[in-house]
């Protein structure tokens, strides 16, 4: 009898099968955040907007990195047991570092003391918490990737872009200004905890915050999560939020505002393709390479395809940026599409280029992935710290976005490297 030959596994459709179970959820819920920001910018003056973009600086350099990337190995190894003890250390990581957030809210005070919102009770009580609360829903979110839940990953994000972006609108409703934007993330993320709690409430135990010779001997097995993926991790988280740092520095809230503004309107197809197409990739590429097979082939695909996707927006917004986001959002945001102008090469190279990057940890390449992150962030400190100072928001975002494309195509050659070359 003929044998049935043998189908490539990266040729068949299951990879997109498990993007189009995850997109569903996850489409709805980029539909649902970006068709609440024009009413958002009109509850909401571009000042408020810029004191809610100073209160997520340390939240978004915190979360990916909080439960010490040991979030990110849950699917990587074949035991289910070694993966509750991975996610055992990710929650014992949350529980021990969030206490330090209220600490570098002091630090981050003393070093922007104009900005008053810093010294007050509330903003020093929720950014541990908000941060806590996202931690803690991706961490979850990596169980549903290595059960291979899809569908109710992409449930999970519609629910909390629905939860945030209602009870926003409805905070200002209620009177509040950046207040509002602030505890509508906070009901966002509970909510998402809430249910996706329930979801995988058989992986949670109260014992997996206990410490155990197994604990220890997980730990040792993968050690370099901690060590290299959270160090690099944190240099991204930098990198990403360094701009606004500097525009706190050196320009006004209503400047901060207005990148705001771009960097979310510009953050929903990235976050949609890193929701989707990344989560996928990490289960699809850790399969290749523990088969002993090269997945550049396929990383290359995928990539080419996405530059396809990128290429339409990226032109319409730098033709005709301003006129969109004035018509869309309001003529008091005008500015904002003057920014994205600068910046759309940039974020159509960043779409490409984060979905792919669970690529290097798959491949365990996580240390030349720090080597990029670390020479990423440092050209961008210096482009803002001799751009900055002169005081020109045009020169600023040019050179902002200059330097960010050409970093993200670095990453994407990087991304290609580590995919035909795993470590084995």
């Amino acid at each position: 009898m003929k044998q049935a030959p043998c189908r490539d596994p990266d040729s068949g459709p299951s990879f997109y099968r498990q993007i189009g179970a995850a997109s569903f959820g996850t489409i709805l819920a980029q539909a649902v955040a970006l068709l609440s920001v024009p009413v958002i910018t009109r509850v909401y003056e571009p000042e408020n907007a810029g004191v809610y973009a100073i209160f997520m600086i340390l939240p978004n350099i915190a979360i990916p990195n909080l439960a010490g990337k040991f979030d990110v190995a849950v699917p990587v190894p074949r035991s289910d047991a070694v993966a509750r003890q991975l996610l055992g250390l990710g929650a014992k990581c949350i529980v021990g570092i969030t206490p330090l957030l209220v600490l570098a809210v002091v630090l981050l005070r003393l070093f922007q003391p104009d900005q008053q919102v810093l010294g007050s009770a509330f903003f020093t009580t929720m950014v541990p918490s908000y941060a806590a609360l996202a931690a803690s829903v991706v961490l979850m979110q990596f169980v549903l990737v290595r059960t291979g839940n899809f569908f109710r990953l992409g449930l999970i994000r519609l629910l909390l872009a629905t939860t945030t972006s209602l009870s926003s609108i409805a905070f200002a409703l209620l009177g509040l200004e950046a207040e509002g934007l602030i505890l509508g993330a906070c009901v966002g993320q509970a909510a998402a905890l809430l249910l996706i709690g329930f979801w995988n409430r058989n992986w949670i135990q109260i014992r997996m915050l206990k410490w155990s010779n197994r604990t220890t001997y997980v730990l040792w097995r993968f050690r370099s999560f901690p060590a290299l993926n959270a160090t690099t991790g944190i240099f991204n988280s930098l990198m990403l939020m360094v701009p606004f740092v500097g525009i706190a520095t050196y320009y006004d809230e209503q400047v901060l505002g207005w990148f705001e503004l771009s960097s979310r309107i510009a953050a929903a197809p990235i976050m949609l393709a890193g929701a989707t197409i990344g989560s996928v990739n990490l289960r699809k590429v850790a399969e290749l390479t523990s088969n002993g097979r090269r997945a550049d082939r396929h990383v290359l695909t995928i990539m080419s395809r996405m530059w396809a996707v990128a290429l339409a927006p990226m032109i319409i917004m730098l033709l005709f940026g301003p006129d969109i986001v004035a018509v869309v959002f309001g003529e008091a945001w005008r500015q904002a599409g003057t920014y994205l102008q600068f910046l759309a090469p940039a974020f159509a190279a960043q779409f490409v280029a984060s979905p792919l990057s669970t690529t290097i940890t798959s491949t365990k390449n996580n240390k030349l992935g720090g080597y990029w992150n670390i020479i990423a962030f440092s050209t961008l400190c210096i482009t803002i710290l001799v751009v900055g100072p002169r005081g020109d928001t045009s020169a600023f975002f040019f050179w902002i976005g200059v330097t960010r494309f050409a970093n993200y195509l670095a990453f994407q050659l990087l991304i290609l490297y580590c995919a035909r070359n795993p470590v084995r």
